[in-house]
C-alpha cells in the first residue's frame, strides 16, 4: 500500500474509499474532485489493468490499494489495510459488455463487480464507518428499463438500487446513509461514438453529461448538504429519462407545420453546436424577408455559429430580387460576418436551364441539421407551414441534391 504522509497525517481531514478511482471518466473526476475538497482519498484500482495502472502512477496525493473486485480475499487483504475511520465509501467501479444471447461468465462478472463486491464491502466496513459516514453507489439509467444488449448490466444496475435501500435501512440507525446515482449519458470517453450522438438528440439538455457533474454529485451526498437524503436515487442525465422521444416527435411535428419560424429557430438555437452543420437551400420570393423575419434568421444562424456549428446556406434568387440582393443587402452582409457562417447564391432562371429537375427537388427549400432532422418549407396560403423529416434515405437523398446545388452556386 503507498501512503502520501500529507494527506494521511492529518487526522482533521475526511476520508473516502472509491473504487475504480483510476478508471478513466467518472472514478476518475470522482478521486480528482475529492482531491481538491481536501478530502483523504483511499483509491481503490485494478493492477491488471494498464489504464488504471498508468492513471495510478501518476496520482501523488492517494493512498494507493490494489485490489481484485472478483475476489473475496482480495476485498478482505483491503479491509485490513484501512484506518479505524472511513467517512464515505463510494462504488464506482463497473463492469459491462454486451451480449447477443446468454453468456454465463459476463453475468458472473457483472454482478460480482456491480452488486457483490459492494456488498461484500460496505458490510466488511460497517466497523469503520460511523454516525455521519455515507455510501454512494454509481449506478445507471440504464436501471430503469430493459436492456437491449446488455441484460446484465442493467439488472446489475436495478439491484444496485434495492441494495442501497436495504443498505438505508439496515444502517440508517447508526446516522450512516446510502445513496444511488443513475447517470445518464456521461462524455468524456467514448462519446464520439453515434450512440451518443443519438443520446444527445433525445436529453433535453441537448449534450452530455461531464464526469465532473456526476462527481460533484457524490460530494453533495456525502457531505452534511444532504443530511436528510437516504436511500434515494439521485438521477444526473440532463432530462433524459423524462424525454418520450415519440412524443417529442409528434410535437416538433405539430410546430413544423403551425409555427414553422419558432421550430426552425428552436432547433438551430438549441441543438446546433460545436462541429454540427446546419445546411440549406432558400428559395427566394418577394416579400420573403419583410418583417421580423431576417431579424431571426441571423440571430439564430450566430446563436449556432458563435457555438461553433458551421452554416452552409444557398439563396437561389428570382430575377426580380437579383437586383437588391447584392452586397449591401443586409442578408448578404450579415453573411460575410462570421468564419462559420457561408452564404451561397444562383439565378432562379440559371439553375432552371442548368438542371430543371434539380429545381423542382428543391421545392420551397428546407433546414437541416447535421444529417438528422430537415424541415421543409411550405410558405403557401394553404396546409402546414413546414414539414418535419426524420427519415434517414429521405435526408440523404436530399443532401445529395444540395451538394448539387452547391457545386453550381456562387459565394455572396
Amino acid at each position: 500500500m503507498e501512503k502520501n504522509n500529507s494527506l494521511t497525517t492529518k487526522r482533521e481531514q475526511p476520508k473516502i474509499l472509491l473504487t475504480g478511482a483510476y478508471a478513466a471518466g467518472i472514478g476518475s473526476a470522482i478521486r480528482n474532485i475529492f482531491q481538491k475538497k481536501r478530502w483523504s482519498v483511499i483509491a481503490l484500482y485494478d493492477s491488471s489493468d494498464e489504464l488504471q495502472l498508468t492513471a495510478m502512477r501518476k496520482d501523488t496525493y492517494s493512498t494507493k490499494i490494489a485490489i481484485d473486485l472478483m475476489d473475496t480475499k482480495s476485498i478482505n487483504s483491503m479491509i485490513k489495510q484501512l484506518p479505524p475511520c472511513i467517512d464515505a465509501f463510494v462504488h464506482a467501479a463497473m463492469f459491462f459488455k454486451m451480449e447477443a444471447g446468454f453468456t454465463k461468465s459476463i453475468w458472473t462478472n457483472t454482478f460480482q463487480t456491480n452488486v457483490i463486491a459492494a456488498a461484500q464491502i460496505v458490510e466488511s466496513l460497517r466497523t469503520h464507518l460511523h454516525n455521519g459516514s455515507s455510501i454512494v453507489a454509481i449506478s445507471s439509467t440504464e436501471a430503469f428499463s430493459g436492456s437491449f444488449g446488455s441484460p446484465a448490466y442493467s439488472a446489475s444496475r436495478a439491484a444496485i438500487h434495492n441494495l442501497v435501500q436495504s443498505w438505508a435501512n439496515k444502517l440508517g440507525v447508526q446516522g450512516i446513509r446510502a445513496n444511488a446515482i443513475a447517470a445518464g449519458w456521461i462524455g468524456g470517453v467514448m462519446d464520439t461514438d453515434e450512440v451518443f450522438n443519438r443520446s444527445r438528440k433525445i436529453t433535453p439538455l441537448g449534450r452530455l453529461g461531464l464526469p465532473e457533474e456526476v462527481a460533484n454529485t457524490v460530494l453533495f451526498l456525502c457531505s452534511d448538504k444532504s443530511s436528510y437524503i437516504n436511500g434515494s436515487v439521485v438521477t444526473v442525465d440532463g432530462g433524459y429519462t423524462s424525454a418520450d422521444d415519440v412524443s417529442k416527435y409528434e410535437y416538433q411535428e405539430y410546430l413544423a407545420a403551425t409555427d414553422f419560424l419558432f421550430f426552425t429557430s428552436e432547433f438551430i438555437t438549441g441543438r446546433a453546436n460545436k462541429n454540427d452543420e446546419i445546411w440549406a437551400p432558400s428559395i427566394l420570393f418577394e416579400g420573403e424577408w419583410d418583417g421580423d423575419e431576417p431579424i431571426i434568421f441571423q440571430r439564430d444562424q450566430l446563436a449556432a455559429a458563435k457555438r461553433g456549428a458551421q452554416i452552409n446556406r444557398v439563396f437561389v434568387i428570382p430575377p426580380r430580387l437579383k437586383k437588391i440582393f447584392n452586397k449591401n443587402h443586409p442578408v448578404v452582409q450579415f453573411h460575410h460576418k462570421h468564419p462559420n457562417i457561408h452564404g451561397y447564391q444562383i439565378d432562379r432562371n440559371d439553375l432552371e436551364k442548368l438542371d430543371p429537375e434539380l429545381l423542382k427537388k428543391l421545392g420551397d427549400g428546407w433546414t437541416a441539421l447535421n444529417n438528422e432532422i430537415l424541415i421543409f418549407d411550405n410558405p403557401g396560403n394553404t396546409g402546414p407551414r413546414g414539414t418535419l423529416v426524420t427519415g434517414v434515405a429521405k435526408i440523404a437523398a436530399l443532401r445529395g441534391y444540395f451538394e448539387k446545388l452547391l457545386k453550381l452556386a456562387s459565394p455572396l
